[in-house]
């Protein structure tokens, strides 16, 4: 039977795309698996087996690190109903620029192409985080619009569509040469692997 404690690397703003919900149905089928989320420097954590699996924006370099998997999500635009109510719904990126209140994961301008352009164009950036929780917690509040992935901001807050920004932001799978095809490791893989892969992971 597979078992064992399989330890998941990622940074904090990349749990923002881990989508717990799908765990569990592989839970119950591996009931003797067992999951560590460590949020950290996933790669380098990776090539000292720190980790046995790691979620990065970069693709991985050297020779003991395996590719895994490339996942696209989807992400938007997104604002509370309490702050709709409020404020309104932005009419065009330029409403949104000059006149709506903007929230912030600081490192998603590196990854979601042309972000960093609306934030220097905004007028009212009135909050930024390096935590998602508390960039979350910002929007959710009605603070102020900010990006997420769909799979997320549909559920709980409103998609700003007359923008028409959309982003996709590229998320790699790496695991390590030496470990990969162990069972546990191998089938925590697939998880991830066989899940909505361009909408969440």
């Amino acid at each position: 039977m597979t078992s064992g404690i399989v330890r998941l690397g990622l940074s904090d703003a990349l749990s923002e795309f881990l989508d717990v919900a799908s765990m569990v149905p592989f839970f119950d089928k591996y009931p003797n698996i067992h999951i560590e989320s460590l949020i950290g420097n996933s790669l380098r954590e990776m090539q000292s087996l720190e980790t046995d699996i790691a979620l990065g924006y970069d693709a991985p370099e050297g020779d003991d690190l395996v590719l895994i998997c490339r996942h696209s999500v989807k992400c938007g635009l997104f604002a509370s109903q309490k702050y709709i109510d409020a404020y309104g719904m932005p009419k065009n990126i330029t409403d949104l620029v000059e006149n709506h209140r903007l929230c912030d994961m600081i490192n998603h301008k590196a990854y979601a192409e042309g972000w960093g352009g609306i934030l220097d164009k905004a007028k009212h950036l009135v909050y930024r985080s390096n935590s998602i929780y508390s960039f979350r917690r910002a929007v959710e509040c009605g603070v102020g619009i900010g990006m997420c992935p769909f799979y997320y901001g549909d559920k709980k807050l409103v998609r700003i569509k007359n923008t028409g920004i959309k982003y996709d932001v590229a998320i790699y799978m790496v695991a390590h040469k030496d470990t990969k095809d162990m069972p546990r490791i191998r089938v925590t893989c697939l998880l991830y692997t066989s899940d909505a892969a361009d909408d969440r992971i």
